[in-house]
């Protein structure tokens, strides 16, 4: 039986080219045309074949062109004709600056306000403590922000470092919460991939429990690990997002969290909206059967009333 309609509002999207920081050149991101689903999202996250494209076996060129292709059709037209396929009401479109800026984000939101939801990235390039949390005062000073977009690993910033401390700090005394990349970034290839992995990350989400964490991808992004979100589900300040992992994650995620703390994400275009959300409700439907649980109550809370209640639209 299909769940009853939910108003989907979808986590984790992007405009421009934000794995810029993993190559030098730069993507317009100016092409009309539909995101494709690629292989690893059509096998459902296939653990063997995540596993070949984190080895280092593939070639680099490989990996980088697959991103670049994405970042080409990565505006806000194609995003919007996306979430009218898929039946999405609304998306966080995140930055990562300094290669995707939050004005950028804030600019593609003003195509469909009332759909486009923008988030803040904090510049890190040569940034002080003091530096970041201005900041993130000026972009709230300019609009209703909720969020803040941190992604350790193409920033590359060590999620422990004084600056990184100042982002939670300031996000928690501004009643924002931060979105954080989860796992490592098969397209970087040096020590920063690594930055997000959860001997990393989860310190941090414990040591600050003012702050309202979202982790992406389950922290689980090209390293399946139920560790991590073991140690997650203690932690009430933290969600797991649901991009870029396979149906098993997912269900792990609902088991050890419960719904109310999960949340629909595509990462789009690096993802498809509507692959996504495939893979989700198959992870629903199978934690509904054997939970015993209310299929059309999990789908409400993860497609859209969690989102909500952390955007506060309710």
């Amino acid at each position: 039986m299909d769940p009853a309609p939910v108003p989907i509002v979808d986590f984790h999207t992007h405009i421009g080219d934000v794995c810029r920081g993993c190559y030098r050149e730069q993507i317009v991101s100016d092409t009309d045309g539909q995101v494709k689903s690629h292989l690893l999202e059509r096998s459902s996250y296939n653990p063997h074949l995540i596993r070949l494209v984190s080895s280092g076996i593939l070639p680099k060129s490989l990996l980088i062109s697959s991103a670049q292709n994405a970042a080409s059709l990565a505006n806000g037209k194609n995003l919007i004709a996306s979430m009218d396929s898929a039946g999405i009401e609304k998306s966080l479109i995140l930055p990562i600056a300094p290669f995707v800026q939050t004005q950028q984000v804030l600019e593609a939101s003003k195509e469909a306000p009332d759909r486009l939801i923008p988030l803040i990235s904090v510049n890190f390039d040569g940034a002080s403590p003091d530096d970041v949390k201005n900041q993130i005062e000026d972009y709230c000073n300019r609009f209703p922000f909720r969020g803040i977009k941190f992604h350790p690993n193409i920033q590359r910033i060590d999620p422990s470092s004084h600056v990184a401390r100042t982002l939670y700090e300031t996000a928690a005394q501004k009643g924002l919460f931060i979105i954080v990349h989860g796992g490592i970034t098969p397209i970087l290839f040096d020590d920063s991939r690594k930055l997000a992995v959860g001997k990393k990350l989860l310190p941090i989400l414990e040591a600050h429990p003012n702050t309202t964490f979202v982790v992406a991808h389950a922290g689980c992004y090209f390293n399946p690990n139920n560790k991590v979100l073991e140690n997650m589900a203690g932690l009430k300040n933290v969600y797991a997002e649901t991009s870029g992992v396979g149906p098993d994650t997912i269900f792990s995620a609902l088991s050890l969290l419960g719904p109310e703390r999960v949340i629909f994400g595509s990462d789009w275009p690096y993802g498809t909206q509507t692959q996504s959300l495939s893979l989700l409700r198959s992870a629903i439907y199978r934690f509904c059967l054997i939970k015993n649980d209310d299929v059309n109550r999990v789908f409400q809370l993860v497609q859209s009333d969690n989102a909500n209640r952390l955007l506060k639209c309710q």
